[in-house]
């Protein structure tokens, strides 16, 4: 099968590569390679190597936006499957600069990668959405549960998927939740706790928010899945399928750093409860092979080996 993946120089996208090429599949990245990230520059440098040099050897890559030539790659490469992965990947309270381009560029991007596909109904995409378009709850949700977005990157999310349903017919949907390993730019919640303790600095965790984490290398084998397997116009959770508090997860990490120096706060911030996988599981025979325990300890050997999260 021939992959092509917008957006998929990214953390996701590049583990992804990783696992279709050791399918034999062929994979094209197309990504302008433009990165939103707080972390210093070494540090995203030494990254961005361990992707380029451990993840995408073998793949080729068209550095480019796919809004510039997105006719003509789809008519050249006629790929069987396009995954889209590209947005901008931070949940935030109102941030004008960021929750503008996440409702204008982002669902531009969707609309327009829609627009490209829609002559060619042969050609399946796949759309990694989010926890984010149910917006807040507390408890675990089905892939019936209904749209509630709180913040501008669910309602991004859920506006890709009312666009893809609305005029394709080949699709697949995924929606995920906190994903956490190696190779990560964006200082969610895990990554940021592994960076204050290689920095030996204080860190604090919200108290009382519930987090479904799945590691990324589940996450790229369930989407490989729903890829591969999955009738079209389904949708699937590709998560952990279980919520743990943060105070959870440092307690796991002290069993690997005995000297952590951390403070508890409570922050009234988006709450997030799990998405149950039992249909990826049952329809797709998928499931996380990853604890949390387990996923956090092959990180930290990553870690360990390039002396950065």
């Amino acid at each position: 099968m021939k992959y092509l993946l917008v957006g998929g120089g990214g953390f996701i996208g590049s583990w992804l590569a990783r696992e279709l090429k050791s399918k034999n599949h062929e994979v094209i990245i197309i990504d302008p390679f433009v990165h939103y990230s707080d972390l210093e520059s070494k540090k995203i440098i030494k990254i961005i190597s361990f992707r380029k040099k451990g993840l995408l050897k073998g793949v080729r890559i068209i550095k480019a936006k796919f809004q510039d030539i997105s006719k003509r790659i789809i008519s050249d490469e006629k790929p069987d499957i396009v995954i889209h992965l590209a947005a901008t990947p931070f949940e935030r309270d109102i941030d004008f600069p960021l929750s503008y381009k996440q409702i204008t560029d982002d669902v531009s991007l969707t609309f327009q990668i829609v627009t490209a596909l829609k002559p060619h109904p042969e050609i399946k995409l796949l759309y990694i959405s989010s926890i984010s378009v149910y917006g807040d709850h507390e408890f675990a949700v089905t892939e019936t549960a209904p749209y509630n977005p709180s913040t501008s990157y669910g309602i991004s999310k859920a506006s890709g998927e009312f666009l893809i349903k609305s005029s394709l017919e080949n699709w697949n949907i995924i929606r995920t939740t906190s994903v956490y390993g190696f190779g990560d730019i964006n200082n969610r919640a895990i990554q940021n706790i592994f960076n204050k303790i290689l920095e030996k600095k204080a860190f604090w965790i919200n108290k009382d928010i519930w987090l479904d984490f799945i590691y990324v290398k589940d996450l790229v084998r369930g989407i490989e899945k729903v890829a591969s397997k999955a009738k079209k116009t389904e949708i699937f959770h590709i998560s952990g399928g279980k919520a743990y508090r943060l105070p959870e997860v440092v307690k796991i990490i002290k069993t690997h750093y005995k000297k952590l120096v951390f403070s508890v706060k409570k922050l009234d911030i988006p709450k997030r409860g799990s998405l149950v996988n039992s249909k990826a599981r049952v329809i797709l025979g998928w499931s996380p092979k990853y604890s949390l325990k387990k996923g956090l300890r092959d990180y930290i050997l990553l870690i360990n080996e390039y002396k950065v999260a």
